[in-house]
């Protein structure tokens, strides 16, 4: 299922950081929000097979980025929020 997901920083100077683990981990079009109208700092996109999935991915993001992350909201294309 194709997924967004919006991540809001601790600091705004943690971003490069948090946007090179979700490259690693997979996810695509990575943007750096953080001066847009969102209330997040990052965008990314990722195929997720189904919402375990998303959610075992969304402990992972947690977990590789101690500390560094507040929030993360996860949108589903057919589905809405998680």
């Amino acid at each position: 299922m194709e997924s967004e997901i919006k991540i809001l920083c601790n600091n705004h100077e943690v971003c490069p950081d948090v946007m090179f683990i979700l490259q690693r981990m997979g996810f695509t079009h990575i943007r750096d929000v953080k001066d847009s109208s969102t209330s997040f700092d990052i965008i990314a996109k990722r195929d997720f097979r189904n919402g375990e999935d998303a959610q075992k991915t969304i402990e992972e993001i947690f977990d590789k980025c101690k500390g560094k992350i507040h929030q993360v909201q996860h949108t589903t294309k057919n589905s809405g929020f998680f």
